[in-house]
């Protein structure tokens, strides 16, 4: 007898206004990461709604995304809804004006453009995952920051 076919992780997801990634959990189970727009964080979903973005119909609420999408929404996310002070805040903001520039000119981002919103959206993805990862082991914030939700 052959096992089952495996779900390949990480996948990614557009999950209604944030992001979801899936995962395999230590003990074979799957895991849902969801992202948190009061703390910028991805917290553990139940195993009952990583099943549901799963198994959920391509549609308007639960979108598989690529692993760039999944970083570029993460980031427009976490620019809309953080405020703070510090290198991750300036690129969101060297972001806002290339996007703002673009704007005042009535036109699209050129194809450099597009790679420079990539790699700063890269950029900031990352920096966050090394500031959570340093406060998880008990170390100094970084930098301080708000959401500008309730």
């Amino acid at each position: 007898m052959t096992a089952p076919a495996r779900t390949p992780a990480p996948q990614y997801y557009a999950y209604f206004d944030r992001t979801c990634w899936l995962d395999t959990a230590a003990d074979g189970g799957l895991v849902g990461h969801v992202l948190d727009l009061r703390t910028g964080q991805f917290e553990v979903t139940s195993r009952k709604t990583a099943l549901r973005v799963l198994f959920a119909a391509a549609g308007a609420e639960i979108t598989p995304v690529t692993r760039t999408e999944f970083i570029d929404l993460t980031e427009r996310a976490r620019a809309r809804y953080l405020r703070g002070d510090g290198p991750i805040f300036a690129l969101y903001d060297a972001a806002d004006a290339l996007l703002k520039q673009c704007e005042a000119e009535n036109r699209d981002p050129t194809a450099e453009e597009r790679t420079t919103l990539a790699e700063l959206r890269e950029a900031t993805f990352t920096m966050w995952a090394e500031e959570f990862a340093r406060r998880d082991t008990g170390e100094p914030a970084g930098f301080e920051f708000h959401s500008v939700l309730l």
